[in-house]
């Protein structure tokens, strides 16, 4: 320490905002953001619409409603968490036992299209007026998303980088923050604005679009991380020399 440590803070800050320039950690921090994202929208909706005509629930039901969202996002991580360990060993066997951080991504292709369904389902659903069981099935396929999306991109960032795992996680948070506040804030008015059927329907497509960065990170993924190898060697270089 050199007095109260103020310039090796701020050196140490300008050195962390390199993650930046790590594509992987804009992809990562993309799909645990639009995951949180739609959380606003869903939760605005049970609190707005579902005390009143057709349903009238009560506090305790729309509590319930949140069940179906727990299922899908248990059954997500466990998806995106163990079966994904699993999945990646079964993959670099057939390889001859040489595993690629691009593996993982594949698991991701079923949720880009699960849960813009769900969401869908869930907003068109909420916006007739559907009862049983059509909006709670939207709301598993949604959790479902939220609990493997944001797991298996994080896994992918930490297999491609694993040297720099903390301050890539730091980056996917700032990312990941930032594009959810910006949803939060405008969710209600956009909701007002386009009605909630066609609202749900435009965050699905941006939920597919979101997910379906995967394909090109599948595909330039490994050039990305021969790209990007000097400047992540000089990231851990002077990370611990400071």
């Amino acid at each position: 320490m050199i007095g109260a440590g103020v310039k090796q803070y701020f050196v140490r800050l300008m050195h962390t905002l390199r993650i930046f320039t790590f594509p992987a950690v804009i992809y990562s921090g993309l799909q645990w953001g639009a995951q949180d994202a739609w959380l606003s929208f869903y939760l605005t909706v049970e609190e707005d619409n579902y005390y009143g005509a057709p349903w009238f629930y009560g506090n305790a039901a729309v509590a319930i409603m949140n069940v179906p969202t727990l299922i899908g996002a248990i059954i997500g991580c466990i998806y995106g968490g163990w079966y994904s360990d699993v999945f990646v060993r079964w993959i670099a066997r057939r390889r001859g036992g040489i595993s690629e951080a691009e593996d993982r991504l594949w698991l991701l292709l079923p949720s880009a299209i699960i849960n813009p369904a769900g969401l869908m389902l869930f907003g068109i659903g909420s916006a007739k007026g559907w009862s049983w069981p059509a909006p709670y099935v939207g709301l598993g396929m949604i959790g479902f998303g939220w609990g493997c999306a944001g797991d298996l991109s994080m896994a992918y960032l930490q297999d491609a980088y694993p040297g720099m795992v903390l301050e890539g996680m730091v980056g996917v948070a700032v990312i990941n923050n930032t594009l959810a506040c910006v949803f939060t804030f405008v969710c209600s008015d956009w909701i007002d604005a386009d009605g909630l059927a066609s609202t749900f329907i435009a965050i699905g497509v941006l939920s597919f679009f979101f997910q379906m960065l995967t394909v090109p990170m599948m595909i330039w993924g490994k050039t990305c991380r021969h790209w990007t190898l000097g400047r992540y060697r000089q990231f851990l270089y002077l990370r611990d020399g400071l």
